[in-house]
């Protein structure tokens, strides 16, 4: 009787401390406490979740963006070296989409001056020449005065935009 009870015994504590250790070890349920944007050179790679402190992200996506190869052979994931043409090949997608940010941005400087910034110019010198002092047509040059000052503010992030993407290539191209 002592035998099986002492058996019963045992097998409690093995089977509540196995639960117990599979219950801590698993993910699943747990709360996640942030979520991080991860970045190479500037880049958006991937999104990573924070959960009990560490960081969780997507190993393909980790591995394409540090030019590493990634093969999944049944419950393992071997990673391993790649050649240099495929950096070659991410340098030059960077680069292409770098001319293309250069060219959009551009674009966008253009139409706001020619078809907004020019024309509230125009209608702002129009409106101080008609002034006649009052209060109403002091508040309209106030209005497209600050319109203007907006646009010429977006013409400016564009412009850092540009000088940020004309670095990033003359980095690349060294």
């Amino acid at each position: 009787m002592k035998k099986f009870i002492s058996g019963v015994i045992v097998g409690v504590l093995l089977l509540t401390s196995v639960s117990a250790f599979a219950d801590s070890a698993s993910l699943i349920g747990q709360k996640v406490q942030g979520l991080f944007s991860v970045e190479k050179n500037g880049v958006k790679i991937t999104d990573a979740v924070i959960i009990k402190g560490t960081a969780y992200a997507p190993v393909r996506s980790i591995s394409e963006a540090a030019g590493v190869t990634l093969n999944v052979e049944g419950k393992k994931i071997l990673m391993g070296e790649t050649s240099t043409t495929s950096a070659a090949e991410a340098v030059s997608v960077e680069l292409s989409r770098l001319n293309s940010e250069l060219k959009s941005c551009q674009a966008n400087i253009d139409s706001t001056v020619e078809n907004v910034i020019k024309p509230r110019e125009a209608n702002l010198a129009a409106l101080k020449a008609a002034d006649n002092g009052s209060a109403e047509s002091a508040f309209t040059i106030s209005s497209v005065e600050k319109r203007l000052e907006s646009e010429r503010a977006y013409v400016a992030e564009q412009q850092a935009l540009i000088d940020k993407a004309k670095a990033r290539i003359a980095e690349l191209t060294k």
